[in-house]
């Protein structure tokens, strides 16, 4: 896994977002969905983070084509404003 935050988070913010929704509230928090399209690319990115092809599978969202990124992002990330991921 790398250690560096923001070095993870520049790979992880070069994959296009397939969804987002930040409505969610589960009474404490604003709870984020973030998804990239399941494709080659994107599972590279997600292993060379440290993952492996078991855990990248796990991290599929409830559509198949898709990967919740909200799965893992947020040992990275404190934020996301829409767009990108940011440790701060």
């Amino acid at each position: 896994m790398i250690k560096d935050k923001q070095k993870a988070l520049d790979l992880i913010n070069t994959m296009p977002i397939k969804y987002y929704d930040n409505d969610s509230i589960d009474g404490e928090s604003i709870i984020y969905i973030v998804t990239v399209e399941n494709n080659q690319n994107n599972r590279n990115i997600i292993k060379s983070l440290g993952y492996t092809e078991t855990e990248v599978d796990n991290f599929r969202s409830y559509r198949d084509d898709e990967i919740d990124l909200t799965n893992f992002v947020w040992d990275y990330a404190k934020w996301f404003d829409g767009e990108i991921f940011s440790v701060e």
